[in-house]
Order: structure tokens, then C-alpha cells, then sequence
């Protein structure tokens, strides 16, 4: 008799393991199904390379005359470094150029945007496959001014800041959209009078870039 209880505790012993086994088994596989997909945050550091273009409005001011201002549009370049710390935050350096700009005529003087480049900080917070990023630096404009005396031209210096939105496409594509404010100090002009005449000029900027991460 005492045998028989020994098998048999030890049939029912096996018996629940193998049930306990089972069981362990159906749980974990609900809960891969049912898992919460995990989102990893893409990398954003290294080299990169770009394509743009804005829509800017541009105000010129002239000394002892009414104001030149106008929109204009703009394509050109921007390259730069990200560095992505452990807790998403990065920093890098950017370098844009472009072409294009106002041309406008007021009050007799005319005013033509040639080009303008700048070199600004870059910092930033990366979620998911995207950032959200503040930027600030230096930059530098050339300007054409000419009225019926004369004409001339001159770069003007002065500094740039913005905000901006960048997020992954496909593989190593990425696009931007960014608004910035530029404000170049102002500069003389030789235009044919007895005096020369101070010209600076402000630049609202929507950006729109395709860039490639290297």
C-alpha cells in the first residue's frame, strides 16, 4: 500500500511540473504577441549634408530714406557634425550658404541680396526617428544698393537664430523644416552722393531641407 502511494505521488508530481511547464509556456508566447513594440531612437551623430530652400521676408533699412523690403526665395546648401549623447540630447556645428533673396526698389534706392552663409550651433533632442533642435551663430550677407547717382556693394555681418524640426524618411534620408531670423548690422555704401549712406538689412526665413546622414 505504502508503494503504491509512493508511485502515485510521484505520477501526479511529474504530471503537475509538465502542466506548470505548459502553462509557462502559453504565458510567455501571450506576451511576445502582446508585447509593446519597442521604438529605438535613430542615431543622429556624425556628418551630414543638405539641399534647401526658403521663403523669406527681408526688410533693408536705408539712413535718410524709406525702408527697402520685399520676400524672396532662396536655395543652396548646409552641411555639419551631430554629436548624440546617451540620453538623446545633441550638439553639433552647422555651415549653410545660399543664393538669392531681395530685390527690391523704394524710394529710389535699389536693393539686391546676393548670397548669404552662416556658421551656427546646433543643439537638440532626438525621440523615435526625429529631432527638435534650436540653433544660433554668426552670419554674413552680400548686398548690392545703387540709386540714379551710383551704385555699390558691401557684406554685411551679424548674427542668425532658429528653431527647427528634422525626421528620418528612409535608411539615411532625413528632411527639415526650420524657421530663422538673421540680423546684419549695418554697413556704408558709396551711391553717388556727398555723403556715404548706412544700409542694414533683416532676414525672416522658412526653411525647407533633404539631407543625407553620413
Amino acid at each position: 500500500m505504502k508503494i503504491k502511494f509512493i508511485i502515485a505521488a510521484a505520477v501526479f508530481s511529474i504530471s503537475f511540473a509538465q502542466i506548470t511547464m505548459a502553462a509557462d509556456i502559453l504565458v510567455s508566447a501571450d506576451e511576445e504577441v502582446n508585447a509593446e513594440p519597442i521604438i529605438q531612437t535613430d542615431d543622429w551623430g556624425g556628418f551630414y549634408l543638405g539641399l534647401q530652400g526658403s521663403y523669406n521676408w527681408i526688410k533693408a533699412g536705408v539712413e535718410g530714406g524709406p525702408d527697402v523690403d520685399g520676400k524672396g526665395i532662396k536655395g543652396g546648401l548646409y552641411t555639419g557634425y551631430n554629436h548624440q549623447f546617451n540620453n538623446d540630447f545633441l550638439l553639433g556645428i552647422e555651415a549653410t550658404g545660399n543664393l538669392g533673396g531681395l530685390d527690391e526698389t523704394n524710394g529710389g534706392t535699389s536693393i539686391k541680396q546676393e548670397w548669404d552663409t552662416s556658421l551656427r550651433g546646433r543643439m537638440g533632442y532626438a525621440f523615435e526617428r526625429s529631432i527638435i533642435y534650436s540653433f544660433a551663430g554668426l552670419g554674413a550677407t552680400s548686398i548690392d544698393a545703387s540709386t540714379a547717382a551710383g551704385a555699390d556693394s558691401n557684406i554685411l555681418t551679424g548674427w542668425t537664430a532658429g528653431a527647427g524640426f528634422e525626421t528620418v524618411l528612409r535608411d539615411n534620408i532625413t528632411a527639415r523644416m526650420e524657421y530663422g531670423f538673421s540680423d546684419y548690422s549695418k554697413e556704408s555704401f558709396a551711391l553717388g552722393g556727398a555723403t556715404s549712406t548706412d544700409i542694414d538689412l533683416t532676414d525672416h526665413g522658412l526653411t525647407l531641407g533633404l539631407g543625407i546622414k553620413f
